[in-house]
């Protein structure tokens, strides 16, 4: 059975202490179809990368998906403290402590897990910075990917080579043979009607 033509390629860049990742995986197909995953702070860039993928692969189903690895001091300087809200939740925490009549205070640690008030600063506003680096992991990739689609084009070259010389000496073998077929099927169908009873004149011999 023939296989599919395959492909793989992951291609890395950074940018402002980060570092983008993108894995490109296609199969074989007439149609070009092209399906992208990027994080949510990266999403405006789908479209653009798309057309860069488009460019170099017209057919086949590719399959793409960006990764954002943030360095931890990055991702640590875009938190913040929404201290108002914090302190609302401090009150109202102390308040029904008191009415249930319950000891130990209300912790800081309680405070930090209520929804809110760990805020990350908003991460689309610098997507479009972040492009060269997507461009760049995704062109490393596409490399890659190409690369390895040719070995494989390669690979089903030398399969269907093989394949095709099987075929011509099956081919040259049936011509060889073809001739004295219908004399070996006569002289079957002629032993079977005498082993059967049937007097056989000179003409049906």
């Amino acid at each position: 059975r023939m296989r599919s033509m395959t492909g793989y390629g992951c291609g890395e860049a950074a940018h402002d202490g980060c570092r983008v990742t993108v894995e490109l995986s296609s199969v074989n197909r007439r149609q070009g179809e092209i399906a992208v995953s990027l994080p949510r702070e990266l999403e405006v860039l789908e479209a653009r990368m798309r057309g860069v993928i488009a460019e170099q692969l017209a057919r086949g189903r590719v399959t793409g998906r960006v990764t954002l690895h943030h360095a931890e001091e990055r991702r640590a300087g875009r938190l913040r403290v929404n201290r108002a809200l914090a302190a609302a939740y401090a009150r109202e925490f102390a308040a029904l402590s008191a009415e249930l009549g319950l000891t130990g205070g209300v912790s800081l640690d309680l405070v930090l897990r209520a929804p809110g008030v760990l805020e990350g600063e908003e991460e689309g506003e610098d997507a479009e910075s972040f492009w060269p680096a997507v461009e760049s992991a995704t062109a490393a990739a596409l490399r890659q990917l190409v690369q390895m689609r040719e070995q494989e084009g390669a690979h089903l070259g030398r399969d269907l080579a093989e394949r095709l010389l099987g075929l011509r000496g099956s081919a040259a073998a049936i011509r060889e043979r073809a001739p004295g077929v219908a004399e070996h099927y006569r002289a079957q169908l002629q032993e079977r009607l005498v082993a059967a009873g049937v007097a056989l004149t000179e003409e049906d011999r």
